[in-house]
């Protein structure tokens, strides 16, 4: 995902059984402008973990770039995972 190839990414994560499979589904979603697809991959996510949260997501989540890591947290708040106070808008790439 990080390269842009957000169809390849959704495509091998339709196939595991990764913990926050749902969530980089939703990134994914959201780079291919799938916006309804993010937000229910971010539903099902909340079904497994309820108490999932941005602020928690962002905590489990490591990327050598913090650019990248903002730009996965706008995704996912855009999809509606809550937690998001505080964000706003970052450009795109």
């Amino acid at each position: 995902m990080v390269l842009g190839k957000f169809a390849e990414a959704k495509e091998a994560l339709t196939q595991t059984e990764f913990n926050d499979s749902h969530l980089l589904l939703a990134i994914a979603h959201v780079g291919l402008n799938h916006l309804a697809d993010a937000r229910t991959e971010v539903r099902k996510m909340m079904k497994i973990n309820p108490g999932i949260n941005l602020k928690a997501w962002r905590q489990a989540y490591s990327c050598r770039d913090a650019a990248i890591l903002d730009r996965y947290a706008l995704d996912l708040a855009q999809s509606g995972l809550p937690g998001n106070e505080g964000l706003t808008a970052i450009p795109a790439p």
